[in-house]
This record gives structure tokens, C-alpha cells and sequence, in this order.
């Protein structure tokens, strides 16, 4: 019985053939150059919280795991000291939509940030050259849904801009939902792009939650997906869009129904035709914790293997806000521990995500880092977190240039300090967190599901100029109005490391 669990355990899920979109009415195109530039949202909207995911789920006792030698605290590199190079405010709080779920991507010649409020393209020094509102981008594709959940991407090596965001309508909530995307048809983003609709599999469903990843021949995008009856989650589900058509043929991999959540696809900085999904299992069973490793293909999604590691971790820090600010009592909101951001690079999978601890009870959050070999292997791993539970840290992304040097960009939040943006070198020894924008104000802004949202995500990238320097854009609180409280969002660009000390070559243990 146990040999036959495991066949159908690693056996590939199914994929569900799609009518070519050429029978599909749903195609648009967008000039940004001839959209008014935006003043206001078109109403205000409030985002919900990201549905739950079935978490801390069950490790079959066959199932392929992969083992870090403990402990593991980082790539064994040394870096020397960082250095910012620039930064600059990326877009500002109107009061119209909450949260911004920040993203952001950057160019050759441009930076750009997309929110659930607005697009923002700007030059590399910060000039800015053009805001719209997301929902008038996606205009031609979008129906009458609000757009949110918005990321973005700069393809260097077919020097174009991908982007992805979720649409549903609020009357009847959650009706009509899709996934909007977006590919650019050169690599000025302020120029035309071609943009499609991928609906919902089912009538009765909506989709939420999405990431996007890419490789030289296929983009994919993850999303989570919700019965419209009753919000319980049903699967994940993953479009595969063909780079030769990108508005043409592509194909739907559903997830095993049992088999959990936002699957985090990699940007595929290496050359090649794979794409891996990272998915957060298990943060605390039998005193390890754990993530999976599954790879895309035309056959469905494949399981790899389990990356096991004696770090433990909480799904959530608690029911309610739960990292501290000065100025407030109030707490903010730091999500869950679902995976975040993944990147392939030098053939080795890196992703990042939140999580709480200690396990048992959770006193801060801090960011996990993971780097596995393509067959599952832990290579290194480690956190970004206090000790001394003064600071916590959330909303992690990762980047890592082509020496093989890695950037995380987050959160920062304590009772002595004001909501922040960090950023650190993922090296030997405890990480120093970079503070590149200072919090301005106290941030108490309910909207949601839960009452103090700061956010799903941020972004972090490297500059595709030299392929050694980093870029991040990350959330903070901003001074606020007589009215409101405010966020801000700000870009820094840092300067690549030298590596003053490299690692010994080793395998990842099995």
C-alpha cells in the first residue's frame, strides 16, 4: 500500500487542455503613453486579505526529503560592507486603496512600481514619467472588476516586461474573477503592451493570491482558488502561457485538491527552459520544518522532493496584528508564512517568505531564506530575525546576481521604531539589516479582513544594466494627512558586494 501511495504521489498532475485564446473574445492592448495620467482611484477600495491556505500539512512517510546539515546560517559567503547607491520614493498613499501590495520591477532605462492602486513609471534617477491607475491599464481586459495583487518583472534576456494582477467584482463578491497579464512589446514600458484574460476554471470560483515566474519558454503564473459560495479553498492552479504566443495557446495545471497553496514560480535568471514552484508545507511537525520543491512541465506539476530543516516556524504569529510600532498601541498586520518569492539562478532555486517564532509560541517574525539544488537538496539556508524579539521582520523578497551573491529586501517593525524599509546581504554571520528608508509616523489604517493591513509583498531584483547591483522597493509609514494615516513606498539601488571571503564547493545533503 505504502509503494503504491508514493507512485500516485510523484506521479505528474494533470493538466487541462484551453481553448486557444484566437476562439477567445478577451484580448487587449495598451498604449500607457495615451492614458490620462492619474489623479485619484476611481473609488476607494480596500483589497481583502489574502485568503487562507490549508497549512502545516502532513509529510508522507515515503516521501523524498532532503536534509540540511545544521546549522545552516547562510551561504558561508562574505561580503564586504553594503553600500546604497541611490534611493528615491516610488508612489504615495492617496487614501483610496489599502494596502499597496507593493511590487516592482526595473529596466535598462526604467523603474516601475505597480500597487493596487496605480502603475508608476520612472526613469532610473527617480524622475517620474508617467502614473496610471491600474485599473486603466487593464482597461480592454479587466470587465468591471477592481484589479488587484499586482507583480511585475523585467525579462532582460528578452528584454521585455511581464505582469500579472487578479480581477473579480465586488457585487457579486467575487464574481467574473480572472487573472490579468501583461507582456510588453519592447522594453520601454511606456510604449504598447499586449494583455489577455485567463478566467477563473470555473463559474463558481475565484482566484486570488497570484505570483508570477517566468523561463525562456513559458511564463507562468500561480494563483489560489476559492469556491464563490463559501470562500473555502479549493486548489491552486497554474497557467502556463507560451512565450513564442503570448496571448495565444496556453495551458492549466490544477494541484492535487490535498495538496495546499501558493506555489511561489521562479524567475529564471539562468538561460533555459525551467521553471520550479516553492511551496511552504510544514513549519513544525515532529520538530522540523518544512518546504516542497515541484517542477513545471508540459506533463503537469511534478513533486520533487521535501526540503527539511530542524528551523521551526508558526503559520501565523497570531489571530491579530502582531508586530509592534512606537507611537501606538495598535499592532500591524505581518500576514502568514506562505512563500513569497523565488528566483533560479547558477542552478540553484533561492526563495523567501515570513515566519513566526518560536513555533510553540511566537514572540516576532523574522524572513526565511532557502537555497536548493534542483533535485531538492538544501544547499544553505537561514533567517533574517532578532533574537532579542526587539525588531521583526516580514514581507521578505530575494535576488541574487550572477556571482552568486544574494539581496533580501523587507519590513522592519519594533516598539521603539516607526514602520521601515531594510535590506541585507544574505552572508556568513548574522545578517545587518540596512535601514534605506526610515518610517515617518506611527501607520493605523483598518480595512480587510484583519484590521491594521500593511500588505502582501514587495520586490527585489538585480540591475540588469550589469547583472551585479541590486534594487528593492519595499513599504514604510509615511508622514500622514490631518485625515489619515499613510503608507509610502521607496526604491533604493545597492551597490553588488565584493565577496571578500568564498565558500568551500559542497553538495547538498540527502
Amino acid at each position: 500500500m505504502k509503494r503504491a501511495l508514493l507512485l500516485l504521489l510523484f506521479l505528474p498532475l494533470p493538466s487541462v487542455p484551453v481553448t486557444p485564446p484566437r476562439l477567445r473574445a478577451m484580448t487587449g492592448s495598451v498604449d500607457v503613453r495615451r492614458l490620462h495620467p492619474m489623479v485619484a482611484a476611481e473609488e476607494d477600495e480596500k483589497p481583502d486579505a489574502p485568503m487562507p491556505t490549508p497549512g502545516d500539512l502532513p509529510v508522507p512517510a515515503d516521501a523524498i526529503r532532503s536534509h540540511a546539515v545544521e546549522p545552516v546560517t547562510s551561504s558561508d559567503i562574505v561580503y564586504s560592507p553594503p553600500v546604497t547607491l541611490q534611493s528615491f520614493a516610488a508612489l504615495d498613499d492617496d487614501n483610496s486603496v489599502s494596502p499597496p501590495d507593493t511590487n516592482g520591477a526595473v529596466g535598462p532605462a526604467h523603474v516601475v512600481t505597480v500597487l493596487n492602486m496605480a502603475i508608476r513609471i520612472q526613469d532610473r534617477s527617480g524622475t517620474v514619467l508617467r502614473t496610471v491607475s491600474i485599473r486603466d491599464f487593464f482597461e480592454s481586459v479587466r470587465k468591471s472588476g477592481i484589479v488587484a495583487d499586482p507583480h511585475i518583472v523585467f525579462d532582460a534576456r528578452a528584454n521585455r516586461w511581464l505582469i500579472c494582477a487578479v480581477t473579480l467584482q465586488l457585487s457579486p463578491l467575487h464574481a467574473g474573477s480572472a487573472v490579468l497579464f501583461g507582456i510588453s512589446r519592447t522594453g520601454d514600458p511606456t510604449l504598447g503592451w499586449d494583455l489577455d484574460r485567463l478566467d477563473a476554471p470555473e463559474a463558481d470560483r475565484w482566484l486570488d493570491f497570484p505570483q508570477l515566474g517566468y523561463d525562456d519558454a513559458s511564463i507562468v503564473i500561480s494563483a489560489n482558488l476559492y469556491a464563490l459560495s463559501d470562500n473555502k479553498f479549493v486548489r491552486a492552479t497554474v497557467f502556463v502561457i507560451d512565450r513564442a504566443d503570448p496571448t495565444g495557446v496556453y495551458t492549466r495545471l490544477d494541484h492535487a485538491t490535498d495538496g495546499g497553496g501558493s506555489l511561489s514560480p521562479t524567475v529564471s535568471l539562468d538561460a533555459g527552459n525551467r521553471t520550479f514552484l516553492v511551496q511552504t508545507w510544514n513549519g513544525n511537525l515532529e520538530n522540523s520544518g518544512y518546504v516542497r520543491l515541484y517542477s513545471v512541465t508540459a506533463a503537469g506539476i511534478v513533486p520533487i522532493a521535501f526540503a527539511q530543516t530542524t528551523t521551526t516556524w508558526a503559520l501565523v504569529g497570531s489571530k491579530d496584528d502582531f508586530a509592534p510600532q512606537l507611537g501606538r498601541s495598535e499592532k500591524i498586520d505581518t500576514g502568514d508564512s506562505r512563500m513569497t518569492s523565488a528566483v533560479l539562478r547558477n542552478g540553484n532555486i533561492w526563495a523567501a517568505h515570513t515566519i513566526f517564532v518560536p513555533a510553540a509560541a511566537p514572540v516576532r517574525s523574522a524572513v526565511s531564506w532557502w537555497r536548493l539544488a534542483p533535485d531538492g537538496g538544501i544547499v544553505a539556508r537561514g533567517t533574517i530575525e532578532d533574537l532579542s524579539s526587539t525588531f521583526y521582520y516580514a514581507r521578505g523578497s530575494i535576488a541574487v546576481n550572477r556571482n552568486g551573491a544574494a539581496l533580501i529586501g523587507c519590513s522592519r517593525f519594533s516598539a521603539g521604531t516607526h514602520p521601515s524599509a531594510v535590506y541585507t546581504f544574505v552572508g556568513a554571520g548574522a545578517p545587518q539589516p540596512v535601514v534605506f528608508k526610515e518610517g515617518e509616523s506611527s501607520f493605523v489604517k483598518p480595512g480587510g479582513i484583519v484590521p491594521n493591513r500593511w500588505g502582501d509583498y514587495s520586490a527585489a531584483c538585480v540591475d540588469p544594466t550589469n547583472d551585479l547591483d541590486f534594487w528593492t522597493i519595499q513599504e514604510y509609514a509615511a508622514t500622514p494627512e490631518p485625515a489619515f494615516n499613510r503608507w509610502g513606498t521607496w526604491w533604493a539601488r545597492v551597490a553588488a558586494p565584493t565577496i571578500l571571503t568564498a565558500p568551500p564547493r559542497r553538495r547538498a545533503v540527502r
